[in-house]
C-alpha cells in the first residue's frame, strides 16, 4: 500500500543554511568548493546511488522510509532524472561516467554530531533497500565524507585503474587530494 503523496504547499519546512559560500585556501579542510556553511555547529550528512529504473515497488521503498508517515531524519531527498547526454559518451572520451543509470537519488541529513550514527544507518538503510534497481555505481559529484572507500564505483574499472595511473605520474604527492580522493597507489 501506497502512502499518501506530500504536500508541495506545505511552507513549514526551514532551510538550514541560507546560501553557499566558498572556502579560502587552506580554510575549512573539510569542505570542498561550494557548500553551505554548517548552521549552529550542525553537519551534513548525505547518501547517494545511480538506479537503472524507478518502478513501483522502488517507489514504495523509498516512501516507506523517507515518506511523510515515517520518521526519517532526512531534511533533503532527490531523484534526479539523468539519461540525454549523460547517457552518450563523448567522441574525446571522459572519465565522467554514469551511462546506463537513468536516475540518480540523493538524500541529506542535518543534525548535530551526535547523532552521525543514527543518520548514517537511516542513509545506509535506504541505500541498500533501492539496491535491486541500483546500477552498483555511483556518480562522483554526489559522495560524502562517509564515501572515502567507495570512489572506485564512482568509475568504471579501467577508468579507475587509468585515473590511478595518471596520479602516480602527474600528483605522486597526492598534492590534490582534499575533493574525492584517487590516491596514487
Amino acid at each position: 500500500m501506497r502512502s499518501k503523496q506530500p504536500d508541495p504547499t506545505n511552507a513549514s519546512h526551514q532551510p538550514a543554511w541560507s546560501e553557499p559560500q566558498a572556502c579560502a585556501a587552506g580554510e575549512g579542510s573539510d569542505r570542498t568548493g561550494l557548500e553551505p556553511p554548517p548552521a549552529s555547529g550542525g553537519s551534513v550528512y548525505d547518501r547517494s546511488t545511480l538506479l537503472r529504473e524507478i518502478t513501483p515497488e522502488s517507489v514504495d521503498a523509498v516512501v516507506g522510509l523517507a515518506g511523510p508517515d515515517t520518521d526519517s531524519p532526512m531534511v533533503l531527498l532527490e531523484i534526479r532524472h539523468l539519461g540525454g547526454a549523460l547517457d552518450r559518451r563523448p567522441e574525446s572520451g571522459n572519465a565522467f561516467d554514469t551511462r546506463g543509470s537513468a536516475y540518480l537519488l540523493y538524500g541529506v541529513a542535518f543534525g548535530s554530531p551526535d547523532q552521525a550514527e543514527m543518520f548514517g544507518r537511516h542513509l545506509d538503510g535506504l541505500i541498500s533497500a533501492l539496491q535491486p534497481w541500483s546500477s552498483g555505481r555511483r556518480f562522483v559529484n554526489f559522495f560524502s565524507a562517509a564515501d572515502a572507500d567507495a570512489v572506485p564505483a564512482g568509475y568504471r574499472p579501467e577508468t579507475f585503474r587509468r585515473l590511478v595511473e595518471l596520479k602516480k605520474t602527474y600528483d605522486p604527492q597526492n598534492l590534490f587530494r582534499l575533493n574525492h580522493n584517487i590516491a596514487p597507489v
